[in-house]
């Protein structure tokens, strides 16, 4: 089926594909998605443009908390980057809990990554970046 649809609709119908069975989904990813569905029903436009702006700036990896601090907007702001994830212009691990701790792939980043400008933050879990 795959093979078809590759066939008739080329590179433009998916990037990649993933098949899910009840193996693939666990507690985590069930509490993840329902953290994610709920921050998108926060249906806040305004929080989650002034994130994609901070995002823009930032490097590559971010701490979900840092985002919201970053932008001034502290729980609102996390809220918004968590439903930055449904769109994906954030990415995380899977099978990692989504929390301020967590480091998240930021793909509106325009900088590119820079070992030595980061150091991992044993007390909060998060990579921070040096200025």
């Amino acid at each position: 089926m795959l093979e078809l649809v590759a066939a008739s609709n080329g590179d433009a119908f998916a990037d990649e594909y993933c098949i899910l069975t009840e193996k693939s989904i666990d507690a985590v990813s069930i509490r993840n998605a329902r953290l994610i569905i709920e921050c998108c029903t926060d249906f806040d436009e305004a929080g989650r443009a002034i994130i994609r702006s901070v995002l823009r700036a930032c490097g590559p990896r971010v701490c979900l908390g840092d985002i919201g601090a970053l932008s001034g907007l502290q729980q609102r702001g996390f809220r918004a980057a968590v439903s930055l994830l449904h769109e994906g212009a954030l990415s995380t691990p899977p099978g990692e809990a989504l929390s301020p701790q967590t480091v998240a792939e930021n793909r509106l980043s325009s900088r590119p990554w820079d070992e030595s400008r980061h150091r991992a933050a044993p007390d909060s879990g998060g990579i921070h970046e040096s200025y």
